[in-house]
């Protein structure tokens, strides 16, 4: 049987018709259901701190409670080990990750469920160590894209194109971190610091000091404001310091945790609110962030 079709109108095209599969989705996820119900407060903390060579950010990670294991990137702590003591003088509830040598490693590391039977905290040291890795990794696996030869620095992937890479590549080491706050573990990550001119659209530009991570001009693919971003905590430590009228710096030595955002300073938190003293061998500000 047929059925005789309507010539189209002159400057008009018939409809498509209406095509319906009714082939069964092979593969296909059974329907999620969803549920609402009151907010649970989490326990496990992911925190930055930053600052200067030797003011302590290794000895205030040592120091979280419970034990902690380092991801000893920079060879700290063999250095700094005669002063992790508590407050009774005992030393402090530390391991440290052996055999962690490139990228690579480091993600099969935090892949290793087993290693992480009984700690409580991972911390790695440095966060800008582990940028460089990454890089590394990067331009010994990555060619490019339209020559196929390899690659010597981030800038010969062509513009701009090197930087997304590494923020992409880097994307994977906090999703590993996220994996290790699921199983109930605080995750500390230790960063150098570097100034930068911060661009300011209500007026003149002014440098701050920030963590030493990737950061192109135009802000895209930036590991830096994607650490701040995941971060619960990103602090600052600094010497204290008063500028006489010559412009000379002063300090006697003590030091102050930054928990909020200053012209001078990147910081962010998402309970603190006033800077911290932070005395030589200090733990107070644990106290304040598991509280």
């Amino acid at each position: 049987m047929t059925t005789a079709t309507a010539r189209p109108t002159a400057g008009k095209l018939p409809a498509a018709p209406k095509l319906t599969s009714t082939a069964p989705q092979i593969g296909a996820a059974p329907k999620k259901t969803f549920s609402i119900a009151a907010p649970v407060k989490s326990v496990e903390r992911k925190t930055i701190v930053y600052g200067t060579g030797g003011v302590g950010k290794s000895s205030l990670m040592a120091r979280m409670p419970g034990t902690t294991v380092f991801i000893d990137l920079d060879g700290s702590l063999p250095v700094i080990k005669d002063t992790l003591k508590d407050v009774d003088g005992n030393d402090l509830d530390l391991g440290v990750v052996t055999g962690v040598e490139t990228w690579q490693d480091l993600r099969d590391f935090l892949h290793s469920p087993d290693c992480f039977k009984g700690v409580k905290n991972v911390v790695i040291d440095t966060l800008s160590k582990a940028e460089e890795m990454c890089l590394a990794h990067l331009l010994a696996t990555k060619p490019h894209q339209d020559t196929g030869t390899p690659v010597n620095s981030i800038e010969g992937y062509g513009y701009g194109k090197g930087y997304q890479y590494l923020y992409e590549e880097f994307l994977n080491l906090f999703s590993d971190l996220d994996q290790l706050i699921r199983m109930g573990l605080n995750v500390g990550l230790i960063c150098h610091d570097c100034t930068t001119e911060v661009l300011n659209p209500q007026g003149e530009n002014y440098r701050r000091f920030e963590p030493r991570l990737q950061h192109p001009g135009s802000q895209k693919n930036s590991v830096r404001l994607k650490a701040k971003e995941w971060a619960d905590h990103l602090l600052f430590i600094s010497y204290d310091l008063a500028v006489n009228k010559d412009g000379k710096a002063k300090g006697g030595g003590s030091r102050t945790i930054y928990p909020v955002e200053t012209p001078w300073a990147m910081a962010k938190s998402r309970t603190l609110r006033d800077p911290i003293p932070y005395p030589e061998g200090d733990a107070s500000l644990w106290a304040q962030i598991f509280s």
